[in-house]
């Protein structure tokens, strides 16, 4: 199988989007001025953050906030597909704003999550909603 990668970019909500599928081809380390948030569709997707090797499975969720140093490649021979964002600061703090009805203090996301499930999480002010 051959790698292939489509990136586009919405100009109106200033956001890219790539689809991907990777067999050979491995990120070497870097980091981004924005976040990443990224479905497996298909294979095992491994990754580096903080000296911590992860493999995220097929229907996995990948955060990764932004300025946050990681790599990324197949896991095995196989490869992965993926489906993945890039949503700046501005527009995730314009969502939260959305979602919840305030400003946020600050945008607060796990550092690099890999699981089958997850979500944004924010910091419980024990305030009810």
């Amino acid at each position: 199988m051959q790698d292939w990668s489509h990136l586009r970019h919405h100009a109106a909500l200033d956001v890219s989007l790539m689809r991907a599928r990777y067999v050979r081809h491995a990120y070497p380390r870097h980091s981004h001025e924005y976040y990443v948030i990224c479905l497996i569709d298909e294979g095992h997707q491994s990754f580096t953050l903080k000296g911590a090797k992860h493999v995220t499975p097929p229907g996995g969720l990948i955060f990764i906030n932004p300025n946050v140093t990681h790599t990324g490649e197949p896991a095995d021979g196989q490869g992965f597909r993926m489906r993945t964002i890039y949503p700046t600061t501005d527009l995730m703090e314009s969502a939260m704003v959305e979602v919840t009805g305030r400003r946020p203090a600050r945008v607060s996301a796990h550092t690099g999550l890999s699981a089958r499930t997850g979500g944004w999480r924010l910091p419980d002010d024990g305030a009810e909603r």
